[in-house]
């Protein structure tokens, strides 16, 4: 058996020390190497014959720094005291011992009924001058290593350096990702505590799992809630004070280290010249209709009149980065933000610096210590929908009495603006941009049919089951239902109901639906879909028939591949609160998953974005606009595409918005672009009168 590359440097540590004390002293190699060679040597390093091969190998490197350090005897420590041995029929004096009292007897009296038992025995003077050899061995092993633990031993600490750590190939990947402490490597596994190392080039999830193993065996959990303790000696909140100082402590040392200047709204402390209590344009007290009294609670308050959650979510990203802003970069409170402060945070808006500030990675949890308010600059529909935003809470703000002026009034975003050509050239495309996207607000953003069926084809020739068989799915309900995918994330069985056959109809399954704005509508499912979604559930193991599935069971689910490769070991059954017994798998970071769990939106999205391109790809050489419409396309296309089905087939206007939810049938005749072709049918009957 090969034994896999180490991770860390060839290097002594305490870790090393402590596993050959142990042994030394007789406890067993298979609990020292799960103690202290996790993660060291890949999934294999608490494996027993790669537990004996880093044992040896630690008392040669031992015995040759003893060697250096001038210490007598340093050829003892390489030396195995276990091949000392006495006969295996006679036991040695500290076995015999163990029969008796330990206070009854003294060492004398149980020398001399060791002698008495086996004094005539065959090989005893041998078994006695063995163990005697073996304890004097033993000993003399133990104290050098106590010597060489004031030379060579070092603990790894959270102001520790990678770069003393981690093999030099590690380290260096490790430092292009800005991490150079301990410290940062644990804040990184924090923030994105499922696949900390992604983004990271040459760290992938084993590398990856294995420095996080290493990491928690010296320093405990590095996800623990405060109250969890990590280990002897240790413990969460220990490890959480350690890291605030490493982070001062590599400060003063020069080291590398991200400033966490930014914070999430909920934890941001605003000066009190800042707080808006005496902002500029701030109305007078006895007028203000709202008890707020600074920015921030005036903020909190708007957000509490929005009903809906993702509304609420939505708000509170706006104003929170436009109070970051005003507090870090711009020094001024809220409500004395002027029109040029405004015009230079839409400004900001497109290109927010210091990058390192205010850009993060997306998917990192909010009080994670590497969250940022940005992803990356906002595209010109995000600054726009974000301008509208914040000019909404000043209107507000105006209304309640709390302030007098509204900064963002008139602001518009600069690429909105239709810019005139600055000449008759072919080459000048200033402009174009703009019309195009003008053109793509006007129409609908449907899939052409040729497209359409080619995504359709793509998936029937897909391998079926895990996430073609999810994909295929999504697409079918989502095509025949014209769902949001947020409201088909959020579909359980309980939401789904069989109304049965009346003189008013044939009866068949409904879905329940609560949606935009809290609006609640009912969508009725066709007979080949219900069919299909329950052929689907019974790939992730759950019944097939729709009446005998748990109700809090989503119909879009985990890949189901997910519960067939793991092995039986990592599964689980367990009774949810109304006495359902599911089936929990638990993942390689801990997570424990039930076949009924969800998914979120986002994984939907990045689904069939992922079919799109992939059609696109196909459809490149035969039909480049339907390449082109499939790479624009978002999941969103296909509730337009839905409706514009429905439309086009003569389903009356009235039918398709209570089906998509639209509070007036306004919004509804946006999908009647088909009257573009009978516009064109009609003027080609007077075309040809002219002709």
């Amino acid at each position: 058996m090969s034994v896999p590359t180490s991770l860390l440097r060839d290097r002594l540590t305490r870790a090393h020390l402590a596993m050959a004390r142990g042994w030394l002293q007789g406890l067993d190699l298979r609990v020292l190497a799960q103690r202290y060679l996790a993660g060291m040597d890949g999934e294999d390093s608490t494996d027993l014959r790669v537990a004996r091969h880093r044992l040896q190998r630690t008392l040669d490197e031992l015995a040759a720094a003893a060697r250096r350090a001038g210490l007598q005897g340093a050829a003892t420590l390489a030396r195995q005291a276990a091949l000392i041995r006495q006969p295996a029929d006679v036991p040695s004096l500290e076995e015999f011992a163990q029969r008796f009292d330990p206070d009854f007897h003294s060492q004398q009296e149980l020398l001399a009924l060791y002698e008495a038992e086996y004094g005539r025995a065959p090989g005893a003077e041998a078994a006695r001058r063995a163990a005697r050899r073996r304890a004097r061995l033993v000993e003399r092993q133990l104290q050098l290593i106590t010597e060489l633990e004031g030379v060579l031993g070092e603990d790894l600490t959270p102001a520790s350096a990678l770069a003393a750590w981690f093999a030099p190939g590690i380290a260096e990947r490790l430092h292009r990702a800005d991490l150079f402490t301990v410290a940062q490597l644990v804040d990184r596994m924090r923030s994105v505590p499922r696949r900390w190392w992604n983004g990271i080039p040459g760290i992938g999830e084993g590398k990856g799992q294995r420095m996080r193993r290493f990491i928690e065996a010296h320093l405990g959990p590095v996800s623990a809630p405060p109250q969890v303790a990590a280990r002897a000696g240790g413990g969460a909140q220990a490890l959480t004070a350690a890291l605030a100082a490493a982070g001062t402590a590599a400060g003063t040392a020069g080291a590398v280290r991200r400033e966490l200047a930014v914070v999430p709204l909920e934890r941001l402390h605003v000066p009190g010249e800042l707080s808006g209590e005496a902002g500029t344009f701030r109305a007078p007290l006895e007028r203000c209709a709202i008890a707020a009294r600074n920015d921030y609670d005036a903020v909190h308050t708007w957000l509490s009149t929005k009903s809906s959650a993702l509304t609420q979510a939505s708000y509170r990203r706006e104003a929170e980065r436009l109070l970051l802003w005003c507090v870090l970069q711009r020094k001024k409170a809220l409500t004395s933000l002027t029109l040029d402060d405004a015009q230079a945070y839409r400004d900001f808006l497109a290109d927010p610096q210091p990058a390192s500030q205010w850009i993060g990675s997306k998917g990192v949890p909010r009080f994670a210590p590497l969250w940022r308010p940005f992803a990356g600059p906002l595209k010109a529909s995000s600054q726009t929908q974000s301008l509208v935003i914040l000019h909404g809470l000043f209107e507000w703000l105006i209304s309640t009495g709390y302030t007098t002026v509204n900064p963002f009034a008139g602001v518009r975003v600069r690429a909105a603006t239709r810019a005139v050509a600055a000449s008759t050239t072919a080459a000048d495309t200033t402009g174009l941009e703009h019309d195009r996207a003008k053109r793509n607000r006007v129409l609908a953003r449907t899939l052409p049919t040729p497209a359409l069926q080619a995504v359709l084809e793509e998936l029937r020739e897909l391998e079926p089951g895990g996430r073609h068989r999810r994909t295929a799915l999504v697409l079918r309900i989502l095509v025949s239902t014209g769902l949001r995918i947020s409201e088909l994330a959020a579909a359980r069985r309980d939401h789904l109901e069989w109304i049965p056959p009346s003189q008013q109809g044939d009866g068949g399954w409904v879905l329940h639906v609560v949606g935009k704005r809290n609006k609640y509508r009912e969508v009725p499912l066709p007979d080949d879909l219900v069919q299909a979604l329950g052929e689907y559930l019974a790939a992730r193991g759950l019944p097939a028939a729709l009446e005998d599935v748990p109700p809090g069971t989503y119909l879009i689910g985990k890949v189901d591949d997910l519960f067939v490769k793991l092995p039986s070991a990592g599964r689980m059954d367990v009774v949810d609160a109304t006495g359902t017994v599911q089936t929990m798998t638990t993942l390689a970071d801990g997570t424990p998953v039930a076949r009924g769990d969800g998914v979120r939106p986002q994984t939907i999205h990045h689904d069939l974005q992922r079919l799109f391109e992939r059609v696109a790809q196909r459809l490149e050489a035969r039909d480049k606009l339907g390449a082109q419409r499939l790479r624009l396309a978002s999941a969103h296309w296909l509730r337009h595409t839905s409706a514009s089905t429905a439309v086009a087939a003569g389903v009356p206007l009235d039918v398709v918005g209570a089906l998509l939810g639209h509070a007036s049938l306004t919004t509804t005749s946006q999908y009647v672009h088909a009257e573009s072709h009978r516009v064109a049918k009609e003027m080609k009957k007077l075309w040809k009168q002219l002709g």
